[in-house]
């Protein structure tokens, strides 16, 4: 199994019909880290282990491309998707270069986001693409983190409009929608943005919650709007 796979997922039923969808984010020779898709949370197994659980059937091997719809949020937040014509044009550039680093590190095979091994790679392909400012090797883990754990989506890898970790506590998906959401309206010099903007936060996780219900997962909870007009200062 080609666990470096960016489109692999794990499935795992629990009881009272809850799934829970994991993505390989972590690798070396005899473990693997997986992480929960919508909650964040990872453990570690050995491979030895997982290759039994997918015997035994509790674990189901899958693939991104069949992920419900619940669970990638929306078409306009798929992996790959980005609003050109609404972000800010510093911000897509570096998203870009951000995008160029981590794709680079899947199609290498780095087998570990360590020092050791994205140090070199880092050097080696920031020459290649001619980046100045190449990023240090933990900057190269966090962005890779947030790209796999948003389910590979692409616009998870521009620079965050929030400070802080205030809004830690969001569910990744309510947190990655509300950054695009933040990300369109920035740019609108008018009064009532912030009002606009929580609306249509509201009404997209909304639609979110409705493909959820279909596919037997529980509802996203908003963040308030004293919370997400934080993000406008």
């Amino acid at each position: 199994m080609n666990y470096r796979d960016p489109k692999l997922i794990f499935v795992k039923q629990f009881r009272g019909k809850i799934t829970s969808y994991f993505q390989v984010t972590g690798l070396s020779k005899s473990e693997i880290v997986l992480g929960d898709i919508e909650s964040k949370g990872c453990f570690t197994l050995e491979k030895q282990q997982i290759e039994n659980y997918i015997k035994s059937g509790k674990l189901k091997v899958s693939s991104f491309d069949d992920l419900p719809a619940g669970v990638i949020i929306n078409s306009k937040l798929q992996r790959d998707t980005i609003h050109r014509n609404k972000a800010n044009g510093t911000s897509s550039a570096e998203m870009e270069r951000r995008y160029k680093y981590v794709i680079g590190t899947i199609e290498e095979g780095i087998p570990a986001y360590t020092a050791k091994w994205l140090s070199p790679f880092i050097i080696k392909f920031g020459n290649k693409i001619s980046d100045t400012s190449p990023p240090g090797w933990r900057t190269l883990a966090t962005w890779h983190k947030r790209y796999v754990e948003a389910g590979w989506v692409k616009s998870a890898l521009l620079p965050k409009i929030r400070r802080g970790n205030r809004n830690s506590r969001f569910s990744p998906i309510v947190q990655t929608l509300m950054n695009t959401v933040v990300g369109e309206y920035m740019v609108m010099q008018r009064h009532g943005r912030c009002a606009a903007a929580y609306r249509e936060f509201l009404s997209r996780l909304d639609a979110i919650n409705q493909k959820r219900k279909v596919d037997g997962l529980a509802d996203l909870s908003p963040c308030s709007n004293r919370a997400f007009y934080k993000q406008f200062k």
